[in-house]
């Protein structure tokens, strides 16, 4: 199986777990919040390099929305209702956070 085929199957299976949720019956829904969740996953990795990388480098998200804080792995992160009650709470909030190239998070 190529990275691509994996990847198709993964947002397929999601896909599919969301669309038996209520309200989530079209990709017109589903697609932004997979989107979001796989930003945030990239993010994360790109912002834990960046905390061992440059001293005084803080994460800039909340820790709260950190993906290790919601989805460290099955056993820690968030499943079922609590998840959708995080994602339907965060998800809105993320289209509002602000910033610029130029913001600076280092001492």
């Amino acid at each position: 199986m190529t990275e691509v085929s994996k990847i198709q199957e993964v947002i397929k299976n999601a896909k599919s777990i969301m669309y038996t949720e209520e309200g989530m019956h079209n990709d017109g829904v589903t697609v932004p919040e997979i989107s979001w969740i796989l930003f945030l996953k990239v993010f994360d990795y790109h912002e834990r390099k960046r905390v061992s990388l440059i001293k005084g480098y803080a994460g800039i998200l909340p820790p709260e929305i950190q993906w290790s804080s919601w989805a460290a792995d099955e056993f820690t992160g968030l499943t079922g209702t609590d998840l959708i009650k995080f994602l339907d709470v965060w998800i809105p909030k993320l289209a509002s956070l602000t910033g610029s190239k130029n913001d600076r998070n280092i001492d």
